[in-house]
């Protein structure tokens, strides 16, 4: 007895599947590139920066603290922000002690 030959079939498909849903503010999955990725570190820096030198301002503000140390956070507050922008803020023992906004240096 010789076997019998099977009969093609197809696949059967079914219906056809909807595309995935749409995120908002999905980023598209691509590989990133060389420029975006110095970009994105960049910004990252700079995010870590602006919150290092919101914290020396708001430490260099404490009452509690005693007074040296307060003017040294305010001294770290302006190299952080000479790093940000290329400015130095102008720090003195009577704008520490008045709890006053450090302007930029002229």
């Amino acid at each position: 007895m010789s076997p019998t030959p099977r009969p093609a079939t197809t696949p059967q498909l079914g219906p056809p599947q909807p595309p995935p849903p749409i995120i908002k503010n999905q980023r598209p999955q691509t590989a990133p590139t060389l420029a975006s990725h110095r970009v994105d570190r960049s910004m990252e820096n700079s995010a870590v920066l602006t919150r290092q030198l919101a914290a020396y301002i708001a430490a260099s503000h404490r009452p509690s603290r005693p007074l040296a140390a307060r003017i040294a956070s305010a001294h770290r507050a302006a190299d952080v922000h000479e790093q940000l922008t290329g400015h130095r803020l102008l720090i003195t023992r009577e704008l520490v002690m008045a709890g006053a906004r450090y302007p930029p240096m002229p």
